[in-house]
């Protein structure tokens, strides 16, 4: 039996943007960082929400 799909908590959700609590250590998506990686932030929203998501990260404001 397949394991149920990895979901994030959607922290808001309107009609053209969604807020999602990424855990530290998630890469948001493929990078050199870690080439043997394969889970992606980018891509468990996408299968969650049945939709293409885009990133747009947040700043530290110091």
């Amino acid at each position: 039996m397949p394991s149920p799909a990895e979901t994030l908590p959607i922290l808001y959700r309107g009609d053209w943007l969604i807020a999602i609590h990424k855990p530290a250590g998630l890469l948001v998506h493929r990078s050199g960082l870690d080439r043997h990686e394969t889970r992606f932030a980018l891509q468990i929203q996408r299968d969650q929400i049945g939709r293409v998501v885009w990133p747009l990260h947040r700043q530290a404001h110091i």
